[in-house]
C-alpha cells in the first residue's frame, strides 16, 4: 500500500508504510514514511499527521 501526494510546490511524495524493521519499541506509532525524488528526500519513521506536516513545511 503506497499514497501519492503531491504538494503545493508541485512536488511528488511517495508515503508508504514503514517495515517492521524500521519501528522502535519506544515509538510505536511512527509507522509512515514518505519520499520525494526530487530533491531526493526520505522522512524519517513517522505518524501520518507528522508526515504531512513534514510534507507542508518542506523548503521549497
Amino acid at each position: 500500500m503506497t499514497y501519492t501526494a503531491t504538494e503545493a510546490h508541485g512536488r511528488k511524495w511517495s508515503i508508504s508504510p514503514a517495515t517492521s524493521n524500521q519501528i522502535t519499541p519506544a515509538r510505536p506509532a511512527s509507522i509512515w514514511q514518505a519520499q520525494c525524488a526530487e530533491p531526493m528526500h526520505r522522512t524519517p519513521v513517522m505518524s501520518a499527521r507528522a508526515i504531512v506536516a513534514h510534507i507542508r513545511d518542506f523548503p521549497a
